[in-house]
């Protein structure tokens, strides 16, 4: 059975809600990462993603500008988790319920001990690498209809 501690990432990079949101932005971009968990005191307060820092940028001048703002004023604080132990269907069960891309792994402290995103999920999709508890259902008959898109 995959479980989350032996799926996550380990060194996880995150921000605080102290931080400087451009800054943040600078960090993630580095780094090529989406999603960062945001910490106080040690521990996970919020979530913060490129989508939350696109929506504090302006057009000026023709050139995009990060809102002077810090990150805790932007992150949002409804943050989602996983424990260690927690299957990887658990996991994107999770995801898929709430509309989340990443989970950070918190320990019985509540200390964070890691991070799964959707990328990992697809990894283990990738790999083929399956048992009957960690298998996420998929009707490959329906085909997929896209809905609103310009033509």
């Amino acid at each position: 059975m995959r479980i989350a501690k032996n799926e996550m990432t380990r060194k996880v990079s995150y921000v605080l809600e102290s931080d400087d949101l451009e800054d943040a932005y600078r960090s993630m971009s580095t780094l090529g990462i989406h999603h960062v968990p945001v910490m106080r005191m040690g521990k996970v307060v919020g979530m913060l993603s490129d989508r939350d820092i696109l929506l504090h940028t302006a057009e000026k001048n023709g050139k995009r500008t990060i809102a002077k703002k810090k990150v805790g004023d932007v992150a949002g604080t409804t943050v989602y988790t996983c424990s260690p132990n927690n299957t990887i269907a658990s996991v994107a069960e999770t995801m898929l319920n709430y509309g989340v891309h990443a989970l950070p792994v918190v320990n019985n402290a509540g200390d964070l001990a890691g991070i799964i995103t959707s990328t990992d999920l697809l990894a283990i999709l990738r790999d083929g690498e399956f048992t009957h508890e960690s298998t996420i259902p998929f009707n490959y008959e329906k085909p997929i209809t896209l809905i609103g898109l310009a033509s």
